[in-house]
């Protein structure tokens, strides 16, 4: 899983880099846009944040 937080222009990039990376009959990828609000839409629970909501999170 990825998070990220993009705008318009680095999203589409990395959307075409992913799709030309993946083989299409084995793989998939989904895309989830939460739009400005988009912390009013993630819930946290237990020990504080531990990293930059501002920079990518690579799990």
């Amino acid at each position: 899983m990825f998070e990220c937080i993009l705008d318009s222009t680095q999203f589409r990039r990395l959307k075409y880099e992913l799709e030309e990376l993946i083989d299409k009959k084995e793989d998939s990828l989904r895309f989830y846009n939460f739009g400005d609000s988009y912390k009013k839409k993630v819930e946290h629970i237990g020990a504080k944040e531990a990293y930059d909501m501002g920079s990518p999170l690579i799990l």
